[in-house]
């Protein structure tokens, strides 16, 4: 039986002196030698999230949650889908909310575990990110809109803190005048008295609406893209579509730019920065005039009196601001 001098049952220290940078191969190491992992108990306790401090809780909340990002609601995110229709077999169009950025719709469903979660988590997410609405027809249909608005639930307008919004139409005509002012009326209802807006940007365009190309949509209009006035002076006359925005009350900062006067601009930030139980502002009174009207086929027609306000004129009594811009827009 032949012995092999590699194996470490034949070692001669002779043949093998351990010296300086000499060691024993790997193999020759009994195995009983190395000590053996022993796995630790269970613990007799389970862990609990609640246990930690709440400020370990909120750091773990932001590598999950998106944060000190811009939040965007506008033509870019809200894209229309051809869905089947229930009662014919025809397909209609809709349109589906596509959020920026693309991974909150999956980071949000943490808010959904329990009470505690949603009101530690959403304090994140609505509190340290920007929401950005946008109200504009860029690169859509004549009639193609949407309100970005309702795509956010009140809950959620009420505990935002950095808001955002971007307004480029055509103010000039009534129709799209009333209905700008409208959603802004309906948001402010929406976000209710506790609200914890502290920052707010607004940008308002007037322009028109240009045709792009032979682009057309999914419900067969032209495509157009926004082009802005180039005279500011003359664009000012619709600035009083923000006058709901007068309605918030302890907005910290508050930032007004685009095609506003600059006196209008600033009796607006300062009557946002009051407190919330002020309320001095009151309502513009205009004269009355008689008109006579036929209100349907077949009725006599009938005088009736009529204000004479013009859509584009405010509401509220602005002061020298008001009048000013009255007298340049007639």
């Amino acid at each position: 039986m032949q012995t092999d001098l590699r194996s470490p049952a034949y070692y001669d220290p002779a043949l093998y002196p351990i010296g300086k940078g000499r060691h024993l191969p790997t193999s020759w190491i009994s195995q009983a030698l190395i000590p053996q992992r022993v796995p630790s108990p269970p613990p007799s306790t389970p862990f609990r999230i609640f246990d930690l401090p709440t400020e370990l809780r909120l750091k773990i909340f932001r590598y999950v949650l998106p944060h000190h990002c811009v939040i965007e609601i506008g033509p870019r995110t809200l894209k229309p889908y051809l869905a089947r229709s229930p009662r014919t077999p025809s397909c209609m169009i809709r349109m589906r909310l596509t959020q920026l950025p693309t991974d909150l719709n999956a980071s949000r469903n943490i808010l959904a575990v329990c009470k505690s979660f949603r009101a530690e988590a959403g304090d994140i997410l609505y509190g340290e990110n920007t929401f950005r609405f946008v109200v504009s027809r860029d690169m859509l249909g004549a009639n193609n809109i949407e309100n970005p608005f309702t795509w956010v639930p009140d809950g959620v307008l009420s505990q935002m803190r950095k808001c955002e919004i971007l307004i480029s139409e055509v103010l000039e005509r009534p129709a799209v005048y009333r209905r700008v002012r409208r959603w802004l009326e309906r948001m402010v209802q929406r976000m209710g008295e506790d609200y914890a807006l502290q920052r707010l940007k607004v940008e308002l365009l007037k322009g028109r609406l240009v045709p792009w190309g032979h682009a057309f949509n999914m419900r067969g209009g032209t495509v157009q893209r926004f082009r802005p006035s180039a005279r500011v002076e003359g664009s000012n006359g619709y600035q009083f579509v923000l006058e709901p925005l007068a309605r918030l009350r302890e907005v910290r900062d508050v930032r007004i730019q685009g095609h506003v006067d600059e006196g209008f601009k600033g009796m607006i930030q300062e009557v946002m920065g009051m407190e919330r139980t002020w309320d001095g502002l009151n309502a513009r009174v205009y004269p009355e005039k008689v008109v006579l009207r036929k209100k349907k086929a077949g009725v006599k027609k009938t005088y009736q009196k009529m204000s004479t306000k013009k859509f584009w004129q405010p509401e509220y009594d602005w002061g020298v601001v008001g009048e000013d811009e009255i007298m340049s827009s007639d």
